[in-house]
């Protein structure tokens, strides 16, 4: 039963009775213990089982793809939406017997628990990485026993501007952009200019980023193996690989020296257009080549593992 205000006791099931989407109508939080004197907020309710029904199963089944479509369809508003009690006691659930409730509760909250500590260990990773790439990339853990101390460059030292046009060479297959979570994706073809002559042709482990983008983290390397195209709004630079391992670049632009310096040639706005000279400006500590594959190695490792654990969640 479905009911709008009272203590929380252990098996309840709260939800969401309002919310700015139809699709948020009636998320659900399973209760695990008594909580005396604990009562629903305005934009929730309680749905309390009945002694046939387990409240983890109950739980579980409000989250069903088909049980969420009856919600969604239940919620009436316009700019908020709403779940009426009368609502809410006419939606359909499948209910096996008791036993068998259980027993699904159960293996799903196995699950639940198995994922929640995968993230955590995950979350675990990351920081990890990031905190040995920081000590690696700027040298203050040292590979190899070498301790030489690295000279300091400027990024226009070490990278050189890409300007070549597509011409006729490629079609909108290839046409890319950029995204701070993905890197280097196929652009959606709406936002895709009729005449991809002047877009820029962008190489196997050459950089692209949006100049009003770069200081809120929008650039990346592309990890193709040909050539592919960017909008001609975009900045195309790439590694002198005879110095700068364009993998070792591509940890750099993630650590936080990289980050200071955005916001400073940005001058702390959303809005700022970051072109090439002014980025060409980065100064950092340039280890020797044979330091950076180690270095490169070790993080791309990292990257992996924390990839495949991604992949399982």
């Amino acid at each position: 039963n479905g009911n709008f205000s009272g203590s929380l006791l252990r098996g309840d099931v709260v939800f969401t009775k309002d919310s700015e989407t139809s699709e948020e109508i009636a998320e659900p939080a399973y209760v695990a213990e008594d909580l005396d004197g604990v009562v629903c907020g305005y934009h929730l309710a309680i749905a309390r089982p009945k002694k046939d029904v387990d409240g983890r199963f109950l739980y579980y089944a409000m989250k069903e793809t088909g049980v969420r479509r009856q919600f969604m369809r239940s919620a009436n508003g316009v700019t908020r939406f709403g779940l009426t009690l009368d609502a809410f006691d006419k939606i359909f659930i499948p209910t096996p017997v008791l036993e068998e409730q259980t027993r699904i509760a159960e293996i799903l909250s196995t699950w639940d628990e198995t994922l929640a500590r995968l993230s955590l260990q995950i979350e675990h990773k990351e920081r990890l990485l990031q905190s040995i790439r920081e000590r690696l990339i700027h040298g203050a853990h040292r590979l190899g026993g070498n301790n030489s101390p690295w000279p300091m460059v400027a990024l226009s030292e070490v990278t050189r501007q890409l300007t070549g046009r597509n011409g006729d060479r490629y079609g909108r297959d290839l046409v890319m952009g950029v995204t701070k979570a993905e890197g280097i994706v196929p652009m959606r073809e709406h936002v895709v200019a009729e005449n991809i002559s002047r877009y820029l042709v962008l190489p196997p482990n050459g950089f692209a980023y949006n100049p009003m983008r770069i200081n809120i983290g929008s650039i990346a390397m592309s990890e193709h193996e040909g050539d592919v195209i960017v909008s001609p709004d975009y900045v195309v630079f790439a590694c002198k690989e005879d110095r700068l391992h364009p993998r070792f670049l591509n940890h750099l632009r993630r650590t936080k020296a990289w980050a200071d310096f955005m916001t400073i040639a940005g001058n702390g706005s959303v809005r700022v257009r970051i072109y090439y000279a002014s980025l060409a400006e980065f100064e950092f500590h340039l280890p020797p080549l044979d330091e950076q594959r180690a270095i490169v190695e070790v993080l791309d490792d990292a990257e992996r593992e924390i990839a495949g654990l991604v992949a399982v969640d």
